[in-house]
C-alpha cells in the first residue's frame, strides 16, 4: 500500500486505502488499489483516523500534489476562515475523536476533491478545487496528504501507469512415465505383460524343472539347457505369456517330471 504514516505523536491512523471510487453516502472506499490506470478517471486517498489531545488546536487542511511535485490544489485554502452562527470560524481540532475523509482528483469533471467529516473539528467540508493545471500525462506518481498545522501526518502516494502487472502462479502437474504405466497394467487374461517379468517367471519353471529331473537322476543335458534359455529369450511377449501358463498347470508339471523335456519347441530339442 503506496501510504505513508510519518511519525507524529497524537493523530492515530485507523483504516486507509488508494480507492478508484469512493462511496460517498456511507463514506468508505468503494474499490480499493494499489495502483492506477493512466485511463482512471479518479483516483484518492481515504482515510479514518482518531484526533489525539495533542492535536487539539491543529489547523488541518488536504493538500494534492501532480506529477511534477507542484502544489495542484490546498483546501481549506491558506487562511481560509469560515462562518458559523455569524461568527468567524478557523479549521481547526476541536477535541478528540474520529475523522473520516478522502482527497484526490476527479479527472473527468478537471476537479481536486477534499473531503474531511468529523465531529471533533470546528467546520466538516467536502471542498471542490476546480480549473486545475494538469500536467499533459497522468502517469508518474501523484501525492495527497491530510496536515495539521501543515505537517502531513498521512501521505498517499498514487502512482499512474500504462498497465498493471500481474502474476499467476500455475498450478504443478506431475505426469506418469507411459511406460510405467504399462509395466503395471494386467493383460486383458489377467497376466502381466512386461516382458522382463514373464522371462523370470519362466526361467523359475525351467529350474524347477531341472531340479526335478535331477531328483528323478535324470538330468537335462547341459546343452539343452543352454538352447532353451537361449530360445526363450527370443519368444515374443505373446508365446512367453502362454509357456508360463503352461507351466503353471498340473499336467505341465507330469510332463516336466517325466524328464521328456516335452515342453521345449521341436526346434530346440535334438
Amino acid at each position: 500500500m503506496s501510504v505513508n504514516v510519518p511519525p507524529a505523536n497524537g493523530f492515530k491512523l485507523l483504516d486507509h486505502a488508494l480507492c478508484k471510487e469512493i462511496d460517498r453516502n456511507a463514506r468508505t472506499c468503494k474499490q480499493r488499489t494499489s495502483e492506477f490506470l493512466v485511463a482512471d478517471e479518479q483516483a484518492y486517498l481515504w482515510f479514518r483516523g482518531a484526533f489525539e489531545s495533542s492535536d487539539v488546536g491543529a489547523k488541518y487542511a488536504g493538500k494534492v500534489y501532480d506529477v511534477t511535485g507542484n502544489l495542484l490544489a490546498r483546501f481549506p485554502p491558506e487562511g481560509f476562515v469560515g462562518v458559523y452562527q455569524g461568527r468567524p470560524v478557523e479549521p481547526r481540532v476541536l477535541s478528540t475523536g474520529e475523522v473520516v475523509g478522502w482527497i484526490g482528483i476527479n479527472f473527468a469533471d478537471n476537479v481536486a476533491e477534499i473531503d474531511v467529516n468529523s465531529t471533533a473539528i470546528s467546520i466538516s467540508f467536502s471542498g471542490k478545487v476546480s480549473k486545475l493545471r494538469l500536467p499533459p500525462s497522468k502517469a508518474g506518481e501523484w501525492r495527497a496528504e491530510f496536515t495539521l498545522d501543515d505537517r502531513a501526518v498521512i501521505i498517499g502516494r498514487l502512482r499512474f501507469v500504462e498497465k498493471i502487472i500481474t502474476t499467476t502462479e500455475h498450478p504443478t502437474t506431475v505426469a506418469t512415465s507411459p511406460t510405467t504405466e504399462k509395466a503395471t497394467q494386467p493383460s486383458a487374461l489377467g497376466v502381466p505383460t512386461n516382458p522382463l517379468l514373464i522371462g523370470a517367471v519362466a526361467m523359475v519353471a525351467v529350474l524347477i524343472g531341472v531340479y526335478v529331473c535331477m531328483r528323478r537322476k535324470k538330468p537335462v543335458p547341459l546343452q539343452n539347457w543352454r538352447q532353451a534359455k537361449r530360445a526363450l529369450c527370443q519368444w515374443p511377449t505373446r508365446r512367453a505369456a502362454v509357456m508360463m501358463l503352461m507351466l503353471m498347470t498340473t499336467p505341465a508339471i507330469r510332463s516336466v517330471k517325466s524328464c521328456n523335456c516335452e515342453l521345449w519347441p521341436l526346434t530346440v530339442r535334438r
